[in-house]
């Protein structure tokens, strides 16, 4: 499917309304290219909520939780006729360029909560209002604030974010600390094997959605024909792997993906979430998969491949771990036979497409400590890459 457009023609119903999802006849890069002013966004926000939920809602309070590389994201205190004040989390869409522009990741995650979000098997936030495209009312999404749920004090153990979660693994660093601290509420911390294991088993649920190819407008191969070639800051940061044989091999083979060099080898296919890391999962009651900004139709095995990096999940479980989601999928699709072995071999020939990840954020973080969180990343993902 390579060379496939990015925006195909649309069809089939609508699963929130059993309408008829409207045609996309023209590429989603064109859609909503806007640039936000982030000042006073009080007001711009009210008149947007007022507006789409016919004046049934008004925003009370709000406040910002982070500028991230997608949408400026804020907690708000919405007012609702004859109910409580409650919270809810608010995106408005923010032109910043680099990885946002490379990915066209706000459009993708508005079609995400508009076409698809009903149809994938793990649960993710709510969508209450969205524009009608990526454009309309400043981008606004207004999605179930998940953090209600994880800092309930009903069942403490079973409602923290995943990356709260994780302990340390011996004397080395942590794993899969979360870049993302200030937002995770506290609480008891749960083993690391309990952790991945419960993140295979939610990766195996989400693969496992019947969604087709000409469901979702983005292919794999899109998503590394907009990933380019390394910049100068990426080569940059690889220059210490050169002190090896292994590590020059390795970034021979980070160049090479990059420009769309793969095997011809034919496997699993379907909806896969490209940012699997602590972040963006959380245990509320049930796992919760955040931020689709990312998504698109490729193989299973990379969501595999950068779990592990992402997680800094040690050697010694990787296998098991396969061997879990080998079984967890047979469970879902009893002709589906996925060997551990198979899986391990294609999480092999993706690590050094990984590595493109912590390359992109530490080529453009100034913050110190996300950098170091990304540079673990990408040594972890050598030696994932290196010993197995």
């Amino acid at each position: 499917m390579a060379g496939t457009p990015l925006a195909r023609r649309y069809q089939g119903s609508d699963q929130s309304n059993g309408k008829k999802r409207f045609p996309i006849s023209r590429s989603l890069r064109a859609i909503g290219r806007c640039t936000l002013p982030i000042a006073e966004p009080f007001t711009r926000v009210k008149e947007s909520i007022h507006r789409r939920s016919a004046g049934r809602w008004d925003l009370k309070a709000l406040s910002s939780i982070e500028s991230g590389h997608v949408a400026d994201v804020f907690r708000a205190k919405i007012e609702a006729q004859n109910q409580s004040p409650q919270t809810v989390i608010i995106k408005l869409r923010r032109e910043t360029g680099g990885i946002n522009a490379q990915f066209f990741s706000y459009e993708r995650e508005w079609f995400f909560y508009r076409h698809l979000r009903s149809r994938i098997k793990p649960r993710t936030p709510e969508i209450y209002l969205q524009g009608e495209s990526p454009a309309a009312d400043e981008g606004l999404l207004l999605l179930e604030d998940m953090h209600a749920l994880v800092a309930s004090t009903e069942a403490p153990s079973s409602r923290r974010k995943m990356a709260d979660q994780l302990v340390h693994a011996g004397s080395g660093s942590a794993f899969g600390v979360s870049i993302y601290a200030g937002e995770q509420p506290g609480g008891h911390q749960a083993s690391s094997r309990d952790w991945i294991k419960s993140g295979i088993e939610v990766t195996a649920e989400l693969h496992s959605s019947d969604i087709s190819a000409d469901e979702i407008p983005y292919h794999f191969s899109d998503n590394i024909a907009q990933l380019g070639p390394l910049s100068d800051q990426e080569r940059a940061a690889m220059e210490v792997l050169r002190a090896s044989e292994q590590g020059a091999h390795f970034i021979a083979l980070v160049e090479a993906q990059s420009k769309g060099l793969f095997s011809d080898e034919q496997e699993p296919f379907g909806i896969i979430h490209c940012d699997l890391r602590p972040d963006n999962l959380i245990a509320a009651g049930e796992w919760v998969i955040l931020d689709w900004g990312d998504y698109c139709f490729g193989p299973a095995a990379f969501d595999l491949a950068y779990l592990f990096a992402t997680s800094r999940t040690p050697l010694s479980m990787i296998k098991s771990l396969l061997h879990q989601y080998a079984a967890e999928r047979q469970d879902v699709q009893p002709k589906e036979t996925l060997s551990p072995e198979y899986l391990l071999a294609r999480c092999k020939h993706y690590w050094p497409l990984v590595a493109r990840t912590p390359l992109l954020f530490m080529a453009e973080s100034g913050n110190p400590r996300t950098h170091d969180y990304w540079k673990s990343v990408l040594n972890h993902t050598f030696d994932l890459w290196e010993a197995l």
